[in-house]
């Protein structure tokens, strides 16, 4: 029972670490907070048993460091002191892992916060009941560095504004950092969202010609865990007419993460422009706007913009306002409405967002009709 109370703990932070993937976010949750909780059920037996008989326990493991006279034993010592430490510590603990199921419910990294918090428990544990010095320095050390481990390890690469929806300053300062200037860039394209009950995922879609941007968002995504490490393969579909197209496609994790960006792009299950939408044109969105740009390739399963011709005009006064670039937009085939850059605008255009063009793909600056293509359904 009392190897169980060292034990229990570290089993939950292996298996919500090695294979929180396989066993999902509740499944981390559950098998943490679980193991937590039996630990202080078994430290509370074990107190009645130590504290009020006065029987101390004493576990040795295996020896550490052996050396003619100097030896140290892995080794864990339970008396009436050590016990009675154990219980605060463990139902703290098991009151944090609690509370932060739905605290960290936002958070895209869920199980690796339950591993690094149960692995913490597990320090405390080991600095509470050690029976000799290094070992207690070890304890120490883990319980000091774990929480540090886990916030060293987070990606800062998406997020809502802090201020509520955004604003101009924001965006210029880098209110919007780049994942999620990615993302918003790749929105206003081909790419969707899908909502589930587990949170929203994001599907990225670009045809075979001019690939260098989409894996440069799966690289960033994947690098930071939210999407899978696997590249994007060449897809095929067929038209009516019985055309082969191809296209590249990948799909991120569904977070909740992710949900703030939903409420931004859709009303009623509808693909919209958002009313902040002035507030996110950053120079970095528009260049992703830009190289998304899907061509002639028209998928049938893309979520298209349900919009108005006011909504149009407003992307058109976006651009006058913020950038002083003249556009005007035209109706094509497909329900898709291309906008096209001003001559006397186009320098200005290609200045702004050739800084955020990688040098691959340079070329597409030298298109002389540079043009910004939205999917979309009339509304009346």
């Amino acid at each position: 029972m009392y190897l169980s109370i060292i034990i229990l703990p570290l089993l939950g932070s292996i298996v919500a670490g090695f294979f929180g993937r396989k066993v999902g976010v509740s499944g981390a949750q559950v098998v943490t907070t679980l193991s937590v909780i039996i630990t202080t059920i078994l430290a509370i037996i074990g107190f009645l048993e130590v504290g009020f008989n006065n029987t101390p326990v004493s576990i040795n493991l295996f020896r550490w460091i052996e050396s003619e006279w100097f030896n140290i034993i892995w080794g864990f010592h339970f008396d009436s002191l050590t016990t009675s430490m154990l219980i605060p510590v463990l139902i703290i603990s098991s009151l944090v892992h609690i509370y932060s199921i739905s605290y960290m419910s936002n958070d895209p990294h869920n199980q690796r916060f339950f591993s690094y918090l149960s692995l913490f428990t597990f320090m405390m544990i080991i600095l509470v009941t050690a029976n000799n010095y290094l070992l207690l320095f070890v304890g120490w050390e883990g319980f000091q560095y774990s929480p540090i481990w886990f916030h060293s390890y987070r990606p800062k690469l998406f997020h809502a504004p802090h201020n509520g929806p955004g604003s101009a300053r924001q965006c210029e300062n880098g209110g919007l950092n780049n994942g999620t200037s990615l993302v918003i860039g790749s929105l206003m394209g081909n790419s969707y969202l899908e909502l589930s009950t587990k949170g929203v995922r994001i599907i990225f879609i670009k045809c075979s010609k001019d690939i260098g941007y989409l894996m440069h968002i799966h690289n960033l995504l994947s690098s930071a865990g939210f999407c899978r490490f696997k590249k994007p393969k060449l897809k095929t579909l067929y038209t009516k007419k019985h055309k082969k197209l191809y296209y590249w496609k990948f799909e991120s994790f569904y977070l909740t993460q992710f949900n703030w960006l939903y409420e931004l792009f859709y009303s009623d299950k509808f693909k919209v422009l958002s009313l902040n939408l002035k507030e996110y044109l950053s120079p970095l969105v528009i260049a992703t706007w830009y190289l998304d740009n899907p061509g002639k390739l028209l998928l049938v399963n893309n979520q298209r913009f349900y919009i108005n011709i006011e909504d149009l005009d407003f992307i058109l006064l976006i651009f006058k306002d913020r950038y002083n670039i003249g556009l005007y937009y035209r109706f094509e085939n497909n329900g898709k409405v291309a906008f096209y850059i001003e001559d006397k605008s186009l320098n200005a255009f290609i200045n702004l967002i050739r800084p955020y063009v990688p040098s691959s793909l340079e070329s597409v600056l030298k298109n002389p009709h540079t043009k910004l293509t939205i999917w979309t359904l009339l509304s009346q």
